[in-house]
């Protein structure tokens, strides 16, 4: 198994082909790379009720457990997303940009890499 979510940090549509030629050259026969492409259309289709106070489906479930860390977007854009993220235990905020994968990009991008069996 290969986690391959660093594809959501990737701009340019060569870097992100390189990289997934990269980890099907390095699977094993019969391993598996687990993408999460995680909600960017959702985003993208709904970026101005978002973007307003308490627009956002954040459960905190999944990505940053519990309620002491939060994150939301604060940019949305075809493009890129920017993401803040405040921890109320430390004070601190972070933000980070990400690539906002349209419906059936990544699925394309991974057949142009090579790859055969894609679910």
């Amino acid at each position: 198994m290969c986690l391959g979510n660093s594809l959501t940090y990737l701009f340019d549509k060569s870097d992100k082909i390189k990289t997934l030629k990269n980890f099907l050259h390095i699977l094993k026969k019969g391993g598996i790379l687990i993408i999460d492409q995680r909600n960017y259309q959702y985003m993208l289709d709904n970026r101005k009720e978002i973007l307003k106070k308490g627009e956002y489906r954040y459960s905190g479930k999944y990505v940053y457990c519990g309620d002491k860390v939060q994150g939301k977007p604060i940019e949305i854009s075809e493009n890129e997303i920017k993401f803040e993220i405040k921890d109320s235990r430390t004070g601190n905020n972070f933000i980070f940009t990400l690539y906002p994968f349209k419906k059936d990009e990544l699925l394309n991008l991974l057949k142009e890499a090579g790859f055969k069996q894609i679910s």
